[in-house]
């Protein structure tokens, strides 16, 4: 008749041997508790804010730059939450690296300008999605501060390439104020001819 004497290695053994089996068995999580898991914790978030041409009509440069205040402000308190600020017209421009400091997001806010690029959405974005996708915080946010012109979206050369990381969430805030004519101008042509050793356009 024999007797067990070191229980303790008989656990470990036991536990050895289960983990062997769990590990076979192939175990998995379900999408909908990993989803309800990351709905909450420290969020990392990219302030995407238009600065073409167009974003100089009426008051929407002013609507901009306020609502890119508030996104700043609403991030969580203790350094948490972190931030980029982006900047984009034709290209996009980092202004600000994943801070936590809401007063370095706010001093990078300042200091932007609109110039007279067109717009282009998917630089942007590809852009922001490199940034989220070096984060390792559980949620992640884009806020993208525009007018909308269509033609940034149907004019960007690479705009089907364009994906987000996974769980990432897309805040479209429009500064558009009602209905504006829009004119563009879309081919240019210049000619050229040879004076006295001189070019005129």
């Amino acid at each position: 008749r024999r007797r067990i004497r070191d229980w303790m290695l008989l656990m470990m053994r036991l536990a050895a041997l289960a983990l062997i089996v769990m590990a076979f068995a192939r175990p998995f999580f379900k999408r909908d508790s990993l989803a309800a898991a990351t709905q909450q914790g420290a969020r990392e978030a990219v302030v995407l804010v238009d600065t073409s041409y167009s974003m100089s009509y009426g008051d929407r440069w002013q609507r901009a730059r306020t609502a890119a205040a508030e996104a700043i402000a609403a991030l969580g308190a203790g350094d948490r939450d972190r931030a980029s600020l982006v900047f984009f017209s034709s290209g996009a421009e980092v202004a600000v690296r994943s801070a936590g400091d809401r007063g370095r997001l706010e001093a990078g806010l300042a200091t932007a300008e609109v110039g007279a690029g067109a717009t282009r959405y998917a630089p942007a974005l590809k852009l922001a999605s490199s940034l989220l996708s070096e984060s390792a915080l559980p949620r992640r946010e884009i806020i993208l501060i525009s007018d909308f012109q269509r033609r940034g979206w149907e004019q960007t050369p690479g705009r089907d390439d364009v994906k987000l990381p996974e769980r990432t969430t897309l805040t479209p805030v429009s500064v558009a104020t009602g209905e504006a004519s829009n004119l563009s101008v879309t081919p240019v042509s210049l000619q050229r001819s040879r004076f006295e050793n001189h070019d005129r356009v």
